[in-house]
């Protein structure tokens, strides 16, 4: 795999765990962490979520 996917995917989990007290937070960590091992080709989804979560958070 390569480091800035690697990296790109250390960065969503660490989004999503600080979201782990809500059910979605954990659901889409355990989501994340089943992508890593498929290692999906298409990493524009983990971008996307990546940036919804981010978005999420400045607006909090």
């Amino acid at each position: 795999m390569p480091a800035s996917r690697q990296k790109l995917y250390s960065k969503i989990i660490k989004i999503s765990i600080s979201y782990k007290n809500s059910s979605l937070g954990m659901r889409v960590a355990s989501l994340i962490k089943n992508w890593i091992f498929v290692d999906l080709e298409s990493l524009r989804i983990g971008e996307m979520i990546g940036r919804k979560f981010l978005t999420v958070r400045k607006e909090e």
